[in-house]
């Protein structure tokens, strides 16, 4: 999967919708069903921006954030332990979540 596929793939885990309009373009919908616009450029950018990634993760359940924890390298227990969470980039973030929601390997 390349980025803008895995992007797709956090937005809908996340609850976005993409819905056919009558063009040939896709429509999204917001979680709470809410128009969200045209393009992949309304869907939140996961890989590059931080806030978006937090929001995300945050909808974890506490067993799959110890999952995430763990593959942000989170899981030696050594002083590194925070340092590998606290400068994890927003791409690092957005893959440690892909693979804990299973949603690619």
């Amino acid at each position: 999967m390349n980025t803008e596929e895995k992007r797709i793939a956090i937005a809908e885990a996340c609850g976005w919708r993409q819905v056919k309009s009558e063009f040939t373009f896709k429509t999204w919908v917001l979680p709470d069903g809410g128009y969200g616009g045209i393009g992949i450029d309304c869907v939140p950018d996961y890989f590059n921006n931080h806030n978006a990634i937090h929001e995300a993760v945050n909808e974890l359940s506490d067993d799959q954030k110890c999952r995430y924890v763990v593959l942000l390298g989170g899981c030696d227990r050594t002083r590194d332990f925070s340092w590998n969470l606290a400068f994890a980039s927003a791409a690092q973030c957005a893959e440690a979540l892909g693979l804990t929601l299973g949603l690619w390997k």
